[in-house]
């Protein structure tokens, strides 16, 4: 019996430019949820319209699309009874799929996306940071080219050998051409002007925990799994833990997905536009089916249940 997991994309994924066609044929009510966070959050409706490659003039703007799209996604796998046995986002991913979990309204993720956005702006504001990706060399190799330097971090490990760094711009550029040197397949910097994921927005999570108490969180109808620490979130106390997690510690998708692998899961479902995660897929688990917004439409209006036994801790 397959098991699934929604999984949730964060912005600068890939857009496969025909995201609200393949929506509005589906009747995901993408209407509906432009224009909830239209109201609530000041989406632009217009530039969201516009935006057939995921690029907005505003980075606030470019996360609350990616939101829209998986909160759309989210409510056409309820609809179509399709039962998820779990949920993991990538990076801000983390937002959707705590609002597919059931733990967080779809406007108070609107909320937690702006004050989240809004505390790292601020501590990065007047600093030069960047965001590099890199593929070809193992966790070691790389820890190894970064050595005691304090400036660059390694951030997310999404593959074995594919790693994101950050931290200040000069270091980041001087590890990517080090990197490349010492034999990495791919480096290159990223459009990011934050050092999500690293020590450096200590001062952000500080501050979005401050306002965490007036968010109403409820437990998850389903486990989420986090990327953190790879363990299952149960609880509303560890939803809020994860949250400020998420801003200032290193995540690993790929361990998040093997985690999920390992408790049982055959079937991914990309919650979001694109199919970044997908690709990411095939170098953690060849094995297992990836299903994107592209071929959605074969898994909603199936009755596909969740295999028998809680996942375990």
């Amino acid at each position: 019996m397959t098991k699934i997991a929604a999984i949730f994309p964060a912005f600068g994924c890939a857009y496969l430019g025909n995201e609200g066609e393949i929506l509005r044929g589906l009747g995901g009510e993408l209407d509906y949820h432009i224009e909830r966070a239209a109201d609530y959050a000041g989406l632009d409706a217009m530039a969201f319209e516009a935006s057939r490659d995921g690029s907005f003039e505003s980075e606030l703007q470019s996360q609350y699309a990616v939101y829209v799209y998986g909160a759309t996604v989210s409510r056409l796998l309820r609809t179509g009874r399709v039962h998820s046995a779990c949920a993991a986002g990538y990076s801000m991913g983390l937002y959707a799929a705590l609002h597919h979990a059931g733990s967080v309204s779809f406007e108070t993720g609107l909320s937690m996306i702006r004050n989240a956005y809004d505390a790292i702006e601020a501590a990065s504001a007047g600093r030069a940071f960047g965001t590099g990706a890199i593929s070809g060399l193992d966790r070691a190799d790389l820890q190894a080219i970064i050595g005691t330097r304090t400036d660059v971090e390694i951030v997310n490990e999404n593959s074995e050998h594919g790693f994101l760094v950050s931290g200040h711009l000069e270091g980041v550029m001087r590890l990517l051409e080090r990197s490349r040197e010492e034999g990495a397949l791919h480096s290159r910097l990223l459009p990011f002007g934050s050092p999500y994921h690293s020590k450096f927005m200590d001062a952000a999570a500080s501050e979005f925990q401050e306002g965490l108490p007036r968010y109403e969180i409820e437990e998850p109808r389903i486990p989420i799994v986090s990327t953190i620490d790879h363990r299952l979130i149960t609880t509303a106390a560890e939803v809020r833990r994860d949250l400020v997690d998420n801003i200032h510690h290193g995540i690993s998708w790929n361990r998040a997905v093997r985690r999920m692998t390992l408790l049982g899961v055959d079937t991914f479902i990309e919650c979001g536009p694109g199919k970044s995660l997908c690709r990411m897929l095939r170098f953690i688990d060849p094995e297992a089916t990836a299903v994107n917004i592209q071929n959605l439409h074969v898994m909603i209006g199936e009755d596909i249940p969740m295999r028998a036994g809680a996942l375990s801790r």
